[in-house]
């Protein structure tokens, strides 16, 4: 069974949990991507399948269009963004490293133990006066 895929992104995984200095979610660009089209929520996953959205922590990612095979890596810590050349194992690799600016580590298995993403196909806003 290989990895979640929601669009063109695909999950593979929360690195480093409860370590807010490393703490990370990696994702792989499949295709070329739109990435303000994609959200993120932190979930408990309780009873199985049962998840409980917790609506406390969201990241929706700025404007920006991001190549097949690049990584997407989304830091709990405060940060600016950056892209970096490296290495995916032995694979050379790009990496796009966003930050979602909290003080205290999110996928400890005890707050949040699951991501959920979504992909936006439309949305609009309300002003309100």
């Amino acid at each position: 069974m290989g990895n979640p895929i929601v669009g063109a992104l695909e999950i593979i995984g929360i690195r480093d949990k409860g370590i807010l200095d490393k703490e990370r979610l990696l994702l792989r660009v499949l295709e070329p991507v739109k990435l303000e089209n994609y959200v993120v929520i932190n979930v408990k996953s309780t009873n199985g399948d049962k998840l409980t959205i917790l609506n406390d922590k969201v990241f929706w990612f700025p404007v920006l269009l991001v190549n097949s095979g690049e990584y997407i890596r989304l830091y709990t810590k405060s940060g600016s963004y950056e892209k970096e050349t490296g290495k995916y194992g032995e694979v050379p690799a790009i990496f796009h490293d966003f930050y979602w600016g909290l003080d205290v580590p999110i996928w400890d298995s005890v707050k949040s133990n699951a991501v959920t993403i979504f992909k936006l196909n439309t949305w609009n806003t309300a002003y309100l006066t």
